[in-house]
């Protein structure tokens, strides 16, 4: 399991990462899924385990990615009014 954090954002209510990360794996990944959360981080919280707020999250399945070689998709944030994330995805093997 792998556990990334994304650069912060700041200041804004759309924000754009534009990052890529490379993972290797020794099988394909065709009974996983890719966990995304996107958290906001609350000011004028002084307990450290309370500063964050989940804007919503998405799990994608990772079948559909090694199946088609990528995918390049728009999900809306489950437990969000209007949150959505663009992620691009490909497979390939070496």
């Amino acid at each position: 399991m792998f556990n990334l954090a994304f650069q912060i954002i700041k200041k804004t209510r759309d924000p754009r990462w534009n990052e890529e990360f490379q993972f290797m794996v020794d099988e394909a990944p065709v009974d996983d899924k890719i966990h995304i959360e996107v958290v906001s981080k609350r000011r004028g919280l002084r307990l450290p385990f309370r500063n964050k707020e989940s804007l919503g999250h998405v799990d994608i399945n990772l079948v559909d990615v090694v199946n088609n070689g990528r995918i390049n998709e728009k999900y809306h944030l489950i437990n969000s009014r209007n949150g959505m994330v663009h992620v691009e995805m490909k497979w390939s093997t070496v």
